[in-house]
């Protein structure tokens, strides 16, 4: 056979092996093997022919959820420095892709970006698309530096991305906030609070249609600094808590949580009750069904509770159990699993305890009418009774530890002690019978031993 027909049988066969790959790859998808495949991929190709094969292999692996093989191969492509400059930032992409969102390798994956964008700086190939890639991995370079908490790497990163970046409208506003966001991380008050109302002064419709706007306002009230008991801190939160144009969002029922927090950690405590009434009612009659997505989504079965269980500790030592049970059988019907539902039940059978024992004949009060006229409530009291009474309840509220006090502790005292002094009689009996076992088995030991001496 001529050198002539060898050299085509050789391309023959080459096409060949190229052709079954790629019938291979069409049907790879339904592959339940694809090591297979790969094998397939590394035989008979050229140095290039391979390369790209391989990084396709990579997009099938990271479709099947193989993530680390998928890695494997787009790192294989990339420390081979493929030809194509096409293939070479897409495997530097998903190298980066994968270490960020499957694994959380942060310093990869900062690695894998910073590739990216030097080779869309230096790759002439990509000058027609370099905007672009730069875009996508500062965003991204950014995402690594602020969860890695270097919000200095992740601020520089953010301006050259405003500054160089192709963003559209809603990119650029998330830019904005997550400038924001890592300068107040980075205790930085004046440039955080700067970026927050930037946001907003230049997209006044960001998060309108999801309710977003209300948390931005919360993120800005904190990135001033200021103390929880800070009265500017409460005034900020009150601000957002009675503008109309925000009640309609299910996420403002954190900005009555926070209020009646600050309120009652600062010992204001007539404001704490009188908005923890405000937003029960807002989350009672607004949202009287709220599926289980939005329910944890915004954590408001927490932020529920957080509301009902201070409510209570300001409300029991002015001498009123009878609204806390109300309100804690409310909490416990609203949500049944919530956090706080085993405090809630403990709660609920102490109180219950107290009533049966000092307030027999009274009623509890209708849970609805109390929501309703809550404030009325409030406000019916006089000032100076309203004032000492709440004086009286001047305590560090804990919620996970709370001690009524008074004449029902004292008689649970006693009956620990008797429970206390009856064991201890227990035990005595134990012991003495313990004693005299020992003592009659000694005896018939001895007993044995001095007949085995005689024998």
């Amino acid at each position: 056979m001529s050198r002539l027909h060898i050299l085509l049988s050789r391309r023959a066969l080459c096409c060949a092996a190229i052709c079954v790959f790629i019938g291979m790859m069409a049907d790879i998808g339904r592959a339940d093997d694809l090591e297979e495949w790969e094998k397939a991929a590394r035989a008979g190709l050229s140095l290039q022919q391979e390369t790209n094969s391989l990084h396709q292999l990579g997009h099938e692996y990271y479709k099947q959820g193989k993530f680390a093989k998928s890695l494997a191969l787009f790192e294989e492509v990339v420390s081979r420095r493929s030809d194509s400059d096409d293939v070479l930032v897409d495997s530097m992409r998903m190298v980066g892709q994968i270490n960020l969102s499957c694994f959380v390798r942060l310093p990869e994956a900062e690695t894998a970006y910073k590739q990216m964008i030097a080779l869309a700086e230096h790759a002439p190939a990509l000058q027609a698309t370099k905007p672009l890639l730069l875009t996508e991995a500062l965003e991204k370079l950014a995402l690594a530096y602020q969860l890695s908490s270097r919000y200095e790497d992740s601020i520089a990163a953010r301006n050259r991305l405003l500054a160089e970046g192709v963003l559209e409208e809603s990119s650029r506003a998330w830019a904005l906030l997550e400038m924001g966001r890592d300068y107040a991380h980075a205790g930085n008050a004046d440039k955080a609070v700067g970026y927050f109302d930037q946001l907003l002064k230049e997209y006044p419709s960001f998060g309108r249609d999801t309710g977003r706007v209300v948390n931005v306002l919360i993120e800005r009230i904190r990135a001033h600094g200021f103390e929880r008991n800070d009265e500017r801190r409460v005034r900020m939160l009150q601000d957002v808590w009675s503008d109309p144009q925000y009640s309609t969002y299910l996420q403002v029922v954190n900005v009555g949580r926070s209020i009646v927090a600050s309120a009652n950690f600062r010992g204001d405590y007539k404001t704490a009750v009188a908005t923890g009434w405000e937003v029960l009612r807002a989350v009672d009659t607004r949202w009287p069904e709220l599926s289980d997505e939005d329910v944890h989504k915004h954590d408001i079965d927490d932020a529920y509770a957080q509301v009902v269980v201070t409510m209570c500790d300001i409300l029991e030592p002015t001498g009123d159990i009878l609204t806390p049970i109300a309100l804690y059988t409310r909490l416990l019907n609203r949500f049944p699993d919530g956090v706080f539902s085993e405090h809630c039940k403990q709660s609920l059978d102490r109180l219950y305890r107290k009533k049966l024992q000092y307030h027999p004949e009274d009623v509890i009060p209708d849970i609805d009418e109390l929501i309703s006229m809550g404030n009325e409530q409030t406000d019916s009291m006089s000032a100076d009774s309203r004032e000492d009474r709440y004086a009286s309840a001047s305590i560090s509220i804990h919620m996970d530890s709370y001690d009524a006090g008074g004449v029902g502790d004292t008689q649970r005292d006693d009956e620990g002690q008797r429970s206390s002094g009856y064991w201890i009689w227990v035990m005595c009996v134990v012991g003495l019978l313990c004693l005299a076992c020992g003592t009659i088995w000694m005896r018939r030991c001895n007993i044995r031993r001095k007949k085995r001496v005689d024998e």
